[in-house]
């Protein structure tokens, strides 16, 4: 028993009152004074230990903005995949899209103002896209879209006009898991809704009722649709139907024709 050590004695040794130091050699920094400040621990070469915790620090950055890059990644795809733009077009931007002509760079530039307007709230004013196939029109529509998702946290749809009448029909069945109602408000509650092969429906009640319901209803909340048609003006009039097309005018609706070859070809070029 006369071998034990009080508590404050063992803790003095432990702890000393104020720390030893000796001189120290570090390779790399040289000369530096060590520290014993508990036990038979002694620091290391502050420049060294500044290093290691610079070195930890960066690491950590570039975890975490691998990480928020990688969420907002996974939020853009998730973006687009609910945006119903076909893969093929979701690389297809503003900034990509090849103006070689006056009619192209009148169109490129119309879908700049058209997208800047979504920064502070678009009027509601649509567009129309006439020209065969492979005229740029999905391209210059989709890069609308892309940008105003990017650019400004807007949301937008691309839909192909029978598609969008079929889901409306079969909401109508009994056995439907959405109702009619929840399936028009899909394409009326977007910032933007593009509709593709206007004019290629088969021309029924059905679908003209489901056309009107849709681009009516974002009428009235003053949100915008772009049509894509290989039919001219009056084709496309006729298709929708007079009264719609008149509404569609109402609000300064822009018609631009891409009356120019094949744009696939200029891109391949």
């Amino acid at each position: 028993m006369d071998d034990l050590k009080p508590i404050g004695a063992l803790l003095a040794d432990i702890v000393p009152a104020t720390p030893r130091e000796r001189a120290e050699t570090c390779e790399r920094h040289g000369e530096y004074t060590a520290r014993n400040p508990i036990g038979r621990v002694w620091t290391r070469c502050p420049a060294c230990a500044q290093e290691a915790k610079d070195l930890a620090d960066a690491e950590r950055q570039a975890r975490e903005k691998a990480q928020a890059a990688e969420r907002q990644r996974a939020g853009w795809l998730a973006l687009c995949g609910n945006s119903g733009i076909p893969l093929r077009f979701q690389d297809r931007t503003l900034q990509n899209y090849r103006a070689a002509i006056d009619g192209q760079r009148t169109a490129l530039e119309f879908a700049k103002t058209y997208a800047a307007e979504f920064e502070h709230g678009h009027s509601g004013r649509c567009a129309i896209f006439l020209g065969e196939f492979g005229t740029g029109k999905t391209h210059l529509a989709c890069g609308i879209a892309l940008r105003i998702m990017h650019r400004y946290q807007c949301t937008a749809v691309f839909t192909k006009l029978d598609e969008m009448a079929r889901l409306i029909r079969e909401a109508k069945s009994f056995d439907s898991a959405m109702s009619e109602s929840k399936v028009i408000r899909l394409y009326t509650d977007p910032d933007l809704l593009i509709i593709d092969e206007v004019g290629v429906q088969s021309g029924t009640d059905t679908e003209a009722r489901s056309l009107f319901a849709v681009v009516n209803g974002r009428y009235e909340a003053r949100r915008p649709t772009i049509f894509l048609s290989n039919l001219d003006r009056d084709g496309v009039a006729a298709s929708i139907g007079p009264r719609l097309f008149s509404r569609l005018r109402e609000d300064g609706c822009e018609v631009l024709v891409f009356d120019w070859d094949d744009y696939r070809a200029l891109e391949v070029a």
